[in-house]
């Protein structure tokens, strides 16, 4: 919710404090126009919750990515446990024919 800014407060206050009515409404529209330029720069209500739109799909896109790379990655390890397992057993069947041999 945007602050209302009171100019003609503000130019009082500057006149009151012994500025001349000219500079006083040249200082209180200049101050106005950087306080207008400033809030254009601020995100609104509307940007904010654009924003946690994006950020929750990213999320759940992030969250699905990781799942299947999880599921990938226990894939893989029992493929090669499998094979660990197997080159386990060819050794011990080759010692075992090598020490029948002699």
């Amino acid at each position: 919710m945007a602050t209302a800014f009171d100019t003609l407060a503000i130019s009082r206050s500057i006149r009151d404090a012994g500025v001349d009515e000219r500079a006083a409404e040249a200082i209180t529209h200049a101050i106005a126009a950087a306080i207008s330029r400033e809030r254009e720069d601020l995100a609104s209500k509307t940007d904010v919750l654009s924003i946690r739109s994006e950020m929750a799909l990213i999320e759940q896109r992030l969250g699905k990515q990781i799942s299947e790379s999880q599921t990938k990655t226990g894939e893989m390890v029992n493929r090669l446990l499998l094979a660990l397992g197997s080159m386990i057993l060819t050794t011990a069947g080759l010692i075992v024919a090598a020490i029948k041999l002699l």
